[in-house]
């Protein structure tokens, strides 16, 4: 199977999960935030957002290296499994400790907590299901398939869940039990799958290859865990310096971004092996070039959607959380940022620069946490909203800098192209926004765009058909 034609079948595997999957879990968390309300939506999200400082620790950057072996050489499959599930569940046990430790501490400065802090210990047992996650195993071997049943399956059990037990505000712990028992099945799920295909699992300790491991899953996982510093730190800190509310209301508009950074995900994954194959200029530019242009072409239609019907945020969450509008239109410019920096920051990983991102990913972190505590007690969520923008732009001109180090060609031609098509775009509906009604907006904006893309050649016909011909 040709290279264009293998990115292609990871695409649409992936894409089709996770647009299904996706699909799903917008209805289910919509339905979540307008039943438990701005508090409930809260607390949940306050506890999810401490458990992801130690679920880091238990992923590091093991998904990743597995991912670069494995892709080089399939026949070591089975020593990477058993190797990276062994130190990942004794990290597991490890976090989890540390994690009542920290909950305990935390009450001081926050005593409501100490009456959900058994949210926060129903979610950390999710450290285990993701010691145990074999996602990386089918993305190295490029089974994306596989990834893709899990993906819906998760949020089949979610949704389902939610609809049927979750009824009211006072819902909020069958709600995490509904979530985190997801997480946990779908693990069980993908073991038995390897299992039949594989052989068992077999659990050693082996302290040289734990450290060799370790070694090198380390700057991948701070890379990693800085960014879910700066990705999380806002909502931790609405949670400790103001109220269960406001972070309900931030979580409400932070969550939406979430799925709007969906499509960087998917082709990150879809790209990441062909990344790691790659070892000349020549065939790193071609293949970057693709991914530039595409990765550019998604970032600016769904920033610039975002943009112009956030303030249609109501319709969705409620009238309880009238707020949010302004914030999700400051938080449209982080989508584009955020594209713009994966298409720098999978090609770095891949070619072993990790320890180089860690540089970027520390200048965001270091300025959003400053950012957080000059600004949330002063504009609240809209202060958090400010320095999300803040960080992610100094993640991104050092992250260009370092690739500008490693691959002379930064893409900005193809990158920036797009930029005066969203404007085009966006205009007639920004100008007469109070006559046009949510779909219509939406459904303008996407013909538009996608039109005048083609009109102007920077989208190709000719091109789509070539690859799904190869």
């Amino acid at each position: 199977m040709s290279v264009s034609r293998r990115i292609l079948k990871n695409i649409f595997s992936l894409s089709i999960a996770e647009i299904s999957s996706k699909g799903l879990a917008f209805l289910y968390t919509i339905y979540l935030i307008r039943t438990i309300g701005p508090e409930g939506n809260g607390i949940l999200n306050f506890a999810k957002s401490i458990v992801q400082y130690f679920l880091i620790v238990v992923a590091l950057g093991f998904d990743q290296v597995g991912i670069r072996e494995i892709a080089k050489n399939k026949n070591l499959i089975t020593n990477y499994v058993n190797d990276i599930i062994s130190i990942r569940l004794i990290l597991a046990s490890i976090s989890y400790i540390l994690l009542i430790i920290t909950v305990k501490i935390l009450i001081f400065t926050k005593p409501e907590l100490y009456y959900n802090q058994h949210i926060i210990y129903i979610y950390g047992l999710t450290l285990f299901a993701n010691a145990l996650m074999l996602n990386w195993v089918f993305q190295g071997i490029e089974k994306m398939e596989i990834i893709a049943i899990r993906s819906v399956l998760i949020y089949v059990l979610n949704f389902l869940g939610i609809i049927l037990l979750v009824k009211s505000n006072q819902d909020i712990t069958i709600a995490i039990l509904v979530i985190t028992f997801s997480i946990i099945i779908t693990s069980v799920w993908m073991l038995i799958y390897y299992y039949k295909f594989y052989g068992k699992i077999k659990l050693h300790f082996d302290i040289n290859r734990f450290i060799s491991l370790t070694k090198q899953a380390l700057s991948i996982g701070l890379i990693f865990l800085i960014a879910i510093l700066y990705n999380n730190i806002d909502i931790t800190m609405l949670g400790i310096l103001r109220n269960d509310f406001e972070t309900g209301l931030y979580s409400a508009a932070h969550q939406v971004i979430v799925f709007a950074i969906l499509p960087s995900f998917i082709l990150q994954g879809a790209f990441f092996p062909q990344f790691a194959n790659r070892e000349t200029f020549s065939e790193r530019n071609n293949i970057l070039s693709k991914y530039a242009k595409i990765l550019a072409f998604f970032g600016f239609l769904i920033s610039g959607l975002l943009f112009v019907l956030s303030d249609d945020a109501k319709l969705f969450f409620g009238n309880k959380y009238v707020g949010t509008e302004l914030a999700l239109k400051l938080l449209s410019f982080t989508i584009l940022i955020q594209f713009i920096i994966s298409i720098y920051f999978s090609p770095l990983i891949a070619w072993k620069q990790e320890r180089k991102v860690i540089i970027a990913n520390i200048s965001g972190l270091i300025i959003n946490i400053i950012l957080n505590l000059i600004l949330i007690p002063v504009i609240n969520i809209y202060g958090a909203a400010l320095a999300t923008i803040i960080c992610e732009f100094t993640v991104l001109l050092v992250v260009i800098y370092i690739f500008k180090q490693n691959h002379n060609n930064l893409f900005l031609k193809d990158i920036f192209s797009f930029l005066p098509i969203i404007i085009i775009s966006i205009l007639p509906i920004l100008l007469f926004r109070e006559k046009f009604n949510f779909l219509f907006s939406l459904v303008s904006v996407v013909i538009l765009y996608v039109g005048t893309s083609l009109v102007f050649k920077l989208v190709r016909i000719e091109e789509i058909k070539l690859m799904l011909k190869k």
